[in-house]
């Protein structure tokens, strides 16, 4: 309980200091893509790098991956920057560069959209639902 509840403070200390920040210049990137039938894994193993050091960059507050469990062939990978100047500078780091052209022969063609998004409204959007 002591374990979860440290967590639990941890994460709302996280949160807080966020919501916290003087500026609300942070950038969020979704990058929706959908690889050959049968990639999956080969795809997954090809992200790991790119996510290990994606989550090292001094800009970067969130580097996750996802997986859609209706359509296996379908990745989502949601990343926030701390500014747009982190963002685009991440858009060009070698490890990205690297990791684009290693999956790009099993991308299905049209089916890589990135969007990038600012926070809406006042920094206090950071906290709510918590």
């Amino acid at each position: 309980m002591k374990g979860l509840m440290g967590i639990l403070v941890g994460g709302l200390i996280a949160v807080s200091s966020l919501a916290h920040a003087e500026s609300v210049d942070q950038r969020a990137l979704f990058a929706y893509l959908k690889v050959k039938a049968g990639t999956e894994s080969q795809f997954v193993a090809a992200a790991k790098e790119v996510i290990e050091l994606s989550r090292k960059e001094p800009g970067n507050l969130v580097y996750i991956l996802h997986q859609s469990q209706k359509d296996p062939q379908q990745f989502l990978f949601y990343e926030l920057f701390k500014s747009d100047a982190d963002l685009q500078a991440h858009r060009k780091a070698d490890h990205v560069v690297r990791f684009l052209k290693s999956v790009s022969p099993i991308v299905l063609p049209g089916q890589f959209i990135l969007d990038e998004y600012t926070i809406s409204g006042a920094k206090e959007n950071l906290i709510r639902g918590f």
